[in-house]
């Protein structure tokens, strides 16, 4: 995994001992999924812990906001013809297009469309509203 891991530590409760895990997908990540597996032992070695798994997976079109980040951020960073509005668009949970966005909200940047048989890439452009090129 090329992402950045951050781990939090919290406080122990009682007699257990938590850490959160964060991570960010980088762009290009889209539609992939990575595992990850975590081991933990006590500090002398003597409770080892089962391995846990999990995958995680990324979805396409999706974007989870920064602090401080707008639509137009957003727009300008994927190359969406600094049009912001078509974010606030596929973005109905946003009521301020203005608004600056709070960290991790998951923001809508595309639509996706599965391919029907008979399909042609100047049909999907029609039927999307759009041109061949930009798909």
């Amino acid at each position: 995994v090329t992402s950045a891991w951050r781990v939090e530590a919290v406080p122990p409760v009682a007699d257990r001992v938590v850490a959160v895990f964060r991570w960010t997908a980088e762009r290009g990540m889209e539609g992939g999924s990575e595992r990850v597996c975590f081991s933990a032992e006590d500090e002398f070695g003597m409770a080892p812990l089962p391995e846990v798994c999990v995958t995680l997976r990324v979805h396409k079109c999706r974007y989870c906001a920064r602090v401080g980040e707008t639509l137009k951020y957003i727009a300008e960073h994927y190359n969406h013809d600094t049009n912001w509005l078509r974010l606030w668009n596929y973005n109905p949970h946003i009521t301020d297009p203005d608004a600056i966005l709070r960290s991790f909200l998951p923001v809508t940047i595309g639509s996706t469309y599965r391919v029907q048989p008979g399909d042609s890439l100047s049909r999907i452009a029609a039927r999307l509203r759009t041109t061949v090129r930009k798909i």
